[in-house]
């Protein structure tokens, strides 16, 4: 298991040496290397650390609050880092939220106003059975499974 999960203490100290940790093993990927866009679920720190080190169009859909177990001193450089990801522009950056109280948290929280799309995998009754896109390349379904 990683140091870097679990427990966030290390968040206010410990930022950039993470972050470099981080930058080492995307820079190693070759899948990253491939990837014209991210998808980020989520923790929000993780979705910006991510950015910090992998500069592509980025769609952030949140299903979760912006900073669950953060530590009190770190909030608030957390929100400012969320919120210039949120108004990224070069590449773009965009971010959608599971419900409308998520929605009215990041109004809150960060000044920034997302749209909300609920989960509706369970309601179409449908398979996923992708065809690859042109020229060869992969498509890929993100899901996760929630409590609902």
């Amino acid at each position: 298991e990683s140091r870097w999960l679990g427990t966030y203490d290390w968040m206010p100290h410990l930022w950039d040496e993470a972050l470099a940790e981080l930058s080492g093993v995307v820079g190693s990927s070759g899948f990253v290397g491939a990837s014209d866009v991210a998808i980020c679920g989520g923790p929000a720190w993780l979705c910006v650390m991510l950015r910090s080190v992998w500069s592509v169009p980025m769609l952030l859909y949140f299903a979760w609050p912006i900073a669950p177990l953060i530590p009190a001193e770190f909030k608030t450089q957390l929100f400012t880092h969320v919120r210039a990801l949120a108004q990224a522009a070069d590449p773009p950056a965009v971010f959608v939220a599971a419900n409308w109280v998520l929605a009215a948290q990041f109004a809150l929280q960060l000044r920034v106003d997302v749209p909300v799309q609920r989960p509706h995998g369970i309601y179409v009754n449908h398979t996923y059975a992708p065809t690859r896109a042109p020229g060869g390349k992969h498509r890929i379904l993100v899901t996760r499974l929630g409590v609902w």
